[in-house]
């Protein structure tokens, strides 16, 4: 028997190392918890090496939420727990992360799907996440976006858990400077500069409006919108009038924004909360940075109530990113 669990632990290392990337220390009996990590590294190095072609959209979006889940680690205890990470080795394995027979992009594809459950079920707090299916812990974070971005609570039927839900703000939110990932095509933008967080949709007032590569009116401009063309807002420069703004890019089941240049802020008026930003495919130029920002933060609360009445409550210290997902403060 202990040979049989041994032969699947030896297996799922390439996606255990999520574990090491969280610097969390579980590790198989017999072995020490540093020497494993090294192991599952060096074996997830070696397929994404072997892997051919670039890197696909999904990959992209593990990384970022992987660099994430390791700076949220170590500020607190709290976030990126045992739970959230053992829930996204289990979805990375039943897809076949660790199936030999997979080609290598294939079980990178399923390491990314994992990283991406483990990064969700990290924003919220434990007791929160045992009571609700992964789905609706995305919902969950939805919720708390609208309440980051409106001071205002949001009520969830959340029927995939048979359960109800409820998320709080605290109504007195703080305002933090970080470093933020983004995506941004490099080809278009040659200055990312520190924003102040907007994160939403705006639409294009005035026909032949400039998109610069800097913000100032002497920027090189990389492309021109018509009039009541729909953009997303990612921030507003510090000290400036000028709008970093982005494009949706979709591959497969995976989107993002992407910053594509910088727009005046008299040429942009917001948008409906629920326009929807058109989709483009994800151009060889894009890339992932850190920016400085300044973010809006709340202590979120949440309750989650289940079929047979038992409840569970939480708060967690979200912040609103620039592509309007919370993030770890």
């Amino acid at each position: 028997m202990l040979s049989y669990w041994k032969r699947i632990i030896h297996g799922a290392r390439p996606v255990l190392a999520m574990l090491a990337m969280t610097q969390m220390t579980v590790a198989p009996i017999g072995m020490p918890s540093a020497a494993f990590a090294q192991t599952a590294e060096n074996d997830d190095d070696e397929a994404e090496t072997k892997a051919e072609g670039p890197k696909t959209l999904g990959m992209m979006i593990a990384d970022r939420d992987r660099a994430q889940m390791e700076k949220a680690k170590k500020k607190t205890n709290t976030i990126g727990g045992i739970l959230g990470t053992v829930a996204g080795v289990g979805t990375a394995l039943l897809c076949g992360a660790a199936d030999r027979n997979n080609s290598d992009v294939k079980r990178l594809l399923c390491t990314a799907a994992g990283v991406a459950v483990a990064y969700t079920a990290s924003l919220i707090t434990k007791s929160i996440a045992k009571k609700l299916v992964e789905k609706d812990q995305r919902k969950v974070l939805v919720a708390a976006s609208q309440s980051l971005r409106t001071g205002e609570p949001q009520e969830l039927t959340l029927p995939d858990s048979s359960a109800v839900a409820s998320v709080t703000p605290s109504g007195q939110p703080v305002f933090r400077e970080a470093q933020v990932p983004i995506f941004y095509d490099s080809v278009r933008v040659t200055d990312l500069n520190k924003i102040k967080v907007i994160a939403g949709p705006y639409v294009v007032t005035k026909a032949n409006t400039s998109v610069r590569a800097q913000p100032s009116a002497t920027g090189k401009i990389v492309g021109k919108y018509p009039a009541k063309q729909p953009l997303y807002v990612s921030g507003q420069v510090d000290g400036s009038d000028w709008y970093m703004v982005s494009e949706r890019v979709v591959e497969n089941e995976d989107s993002a924004m992407m910053a594509v240049g910088y727009v005046e802020a008299k040429q942009l008026a917001p948008a409906a909360p629920n326009a929807v930003m058109p989709g483009r495919s994800p151009p060889p130029s894009m890339q992932q940075k850190d920016v400085a920002a300044i973010l809006k933060c709340d202590q979120i609360g949440m309750r989650v109530r289940d079929a047979k009445g038992k409840t569970a409550n939480g708060t967690s210290l979200l912040c609103l990113g620039p592509e309007g997902s919370p993030i770890s403060a």
